[in-house]
């Protein structure tokens, strides 16, 4: 007499619970994979490029390389990689105009920059002065040069000798050839009558590690250069036309971003279309971040999915070695293992159907499109167990032919009968497995 065994509920139940948390863990590791900002280096064909040996005498503020070389100096300070650092500020080798919004600037990329510091340890306080004179006395109290003095401030009227948002530039020597320094004097607070004029005083200088850097500033010429670039100094300085007061926090940083450009023009000659022969630049691609926390959904995830298949592999060596001795012990050949296996239920749904065949006092139920004549009750036994209740046309059926799906006396004959039409009981002890 051969016994069939089945998984004991406790153990069904482990996997069935194994199985849901490969789901959750698996849709936890995706989800928290996203794309996220990577470095990298982009070839550079052609752009904005100051590598040649001649520059511009006069970098035009109105030319596309004035405004893309700020731009970009803009973009990638407020550029964001994975690690969250920014691209850096300053004179670039080159960058490309149209891949601005992918423009990520590194050391590699930096040639050089502008310095701006504030010189003057309080605004300085000048009350009914026109421009020119405060230029004097700065100059003469050694914060501003006094070799050249540029002036641009919003006058009250045509005939007006003062203004307001004043802006004084000064250079160090305005000499073609020479190399020189900038210092800028700032209205930080002025008020619309144009009498009373804070000033801060910003002393710039240019740091370079390539010498092209300083061959470029030494061929510009610096008294046409910056009767051009003043009106955008001074609109550079403050936040509206009509505004009272200068982004005190941001001045340093307004003047390097235009002495920066004013190089980088120069040095491309006004053009944003220069051989740059395969220069790479910093950049920024999308790809994929993929945190510690993911890594160690995804171990879970395989631990989970390897004991699954250890477990599988196991029950079929279990269930061939099971087939072999019975087999062995089928001496009258009654049904084989063969079709002993194919008529057992093998999923959750065809355990449901099996029940509600033998619940059936007809026998007639075998699909599973037949379940939906069929309901989940506790109303037999009291509500002790829960059973398939079978509709009626007028409503459900009563207790007596009720059959719980679940009771351990329900026999396994009828099924085989049903299925194969042989009864195995005569040959064979049947344990029934809880559904």
């Amino acid at each position: 007499m051969i016994k069939l065994r089945t998984l004991p509920g406790g153990w069904m139940g482990l996997l069935m619970i194994l199985t849901g948390v490969l789901s959750l863990t698996s849709s936890l590791a995706t989800s928290q994979v996203a794309a996220a900002p990577h470095a990298d280096r982009c070839v550079l064909d052609s752009g904005v490029v100051i590598l040649g040996a001649n520059a511009s005498q006069h970098p035009s503020p109105y030319v596309g390389a004035a405004l893309y070389s700020q731009n970009a100096q803009l973009i990638t300070s407020y550029t964001l990689d994975i690690y969250n650092n920014t691209g850096q500020q300053g004179i670039y080798k080159g960058f490309n105009p149209s891949t601005l919004n992918e423009f990520f600037a590194t050391d590699v990329d930096i040639a050089g920059f502008w310095t701006c510091k504030t010189s003057t340890p309080q605004p300085l306080i000048f009350t009914n002065e026109t421009d020119q004179d405060i230029a004097q006395e700065l100059a003469s109290a050694g914060y501003l040069y006094k070799d050249s003095f540029w002036y641009q401030s919003v006058k009250l009227s045509a005939s007006s000798e003062m203004g307001y948002q004043l802006v004084i530039a000064s250079v160090s020597s305005d000499v073609l050839g020479d190399s020189w320094d900038l210092k800028f004097a700032v209205d930080i607070q002025d008020d619309r009558a144009g009498l009373d004029k804070q000033i801060e005083v910003q002393a710039c200088t240019l740091e370079f590690e390539y010498p092209l850097v300083d061959t470029i500033r030494r061929q510009i010429n610096i008294n046409a250069t910056m009767n051009l670039w003043m009106p955008f100094f001074q609109a550079n300085l403050y936040t509206g036309f009509d505004s009272e007061s200068t982004a005190v926090d941001s001045i340093g940083q307004q003047l390097e971003i235009l002495l920066n450009s004013i190089i980088m023009t120069a040095g491309s000659k006004n053009s944003v279309d220069i051989n740059a022969a395969d220069l790479t630049y910093g950049c920024i691609f999308y790809g994929t971040w993929i945190d510690d926390y993911v890594i160690v959904f995804v171990l879970l995830t395989g631990g989970i999915v390897l004991f699954l298949i250890v477990d599988i592999l196991s029950l079929q060596i279990r269930l061939s070695r099971s087939k072999s001795l019975y087999n062995k012990r089928n001496v009258s050949n009654m049904i084989d293992s063969e079709k002993l296996c194919r008529s057992v239920p093998n999923s959750i749904l065809d355990w449901i159907a099996h029940s509600a065949k033998l619940s059936d006092d007809r026998g007639n139920h075998s699909k599973h499109c037949h379940l939906r004549e069929w309901l989940m009750s506790t109303c037999a036994f009291g509500g002790r167990h829960v059973g398939l209740v079978q509709k009626r046309e007028n409503g459900y059926t009563d207790a007596a032919t009720f059959t719980p799906a679940s009771a351990p006396h329900t026999p396994m004959a009828s099924f085989f009968n049903h299925k194969t039409g042989y009864d195995p009981v005569r040959t064979t002890e049947v344990s029934t497995p809880s559904p």
